[in-house]
């Protein structure tokens, strides 16, 4: 094998890997595909909200525009004795999906007024027609002022284009990072057979 093909492969691999593995942990930052992704914690209980299209069940991530429908599921009876109120709403990216700084002055799509469901499911449903970033917020009330807010961001038809905008500054800093890690490589590398093929002759 040609030796320039070798040091370019020793300098290729190793930077491919150190680049791809930050992108994907900040592009993709809170997106589970987990069981538990979908599912809070009410004191000992769990309340757990699935997403379904006419194509496939989703968590968090939904590919495409369209109608949406959301079930809310738990089992506890003093849960199903709580009243629960539904309101979903959109936010500006991913980010701000995570956190809860802008629930209060979200735009809301979606609102169901606070009652009581004895089957323990509430179902919602919703045609979207622009993709972006949503959170379904799920507040549960009962006797002795016990009240749960669960909060649960989803994103629906937002592809690599959209999280490559979001990547943002963060981005920047990791490719610097990188280049500057990838040039002292290589260098380190092309001297070090120079050094051998300097000492062999």
């Amino acid at each position: 094998m040609d030796d320039s093909f070798k040091t370019k492969a020793l300098f290729l691999v190793p930077l491919t890997v150190i680049v791809i593995i930050p992108l994907l942990l900040i592009v993709n930052r809170g997106i589970s595909t987990g069981g538990n992704a979908c599912v809070r914690k009410v004191g000992p209980y769990e309340v757990q909200l699935t997403a379904y299209t006419i194509e496939a069940q989703y968590c968090q991530s939904i590919p495409s525009t369209g109608q949406v429908t959301f079930t809310l599921d738990y089992a506890p009876q003093e849960l199903r004795d709580m009243k629960t109120e539904v309101r979903m709403i959109r936010v500006k990216s991913w980010s701000a999906a995570l956190e809860d700084k802008d629930d209060r002055t979200a735009p809301t799509v979606l609102h169901l007024p606070p009652q009581t469901y004895p089957n323990g499911s509430v179902i919602a449903e919703h045609a979207f027609t622009e993709p972006g970033y949503y959170v379904e917020l799920v507040t549960l009330e009962g006797g002795g002022n016990k009240k749960y807010v669960l909060r649960f961001p989803f994103r629906i038809g937002v592809g690599w284009r959209e999280d490559w905008k979001e990547f943002g500054k963060p981005g920047a800093y990791v490719a610097l990072v990188v280049l500057a890690l990838g040039t002292a490589y290589y260098f380190f590398i092309y001297r070090r057979r120079r050094g051998k093929a300097a000492s062999s002759r």
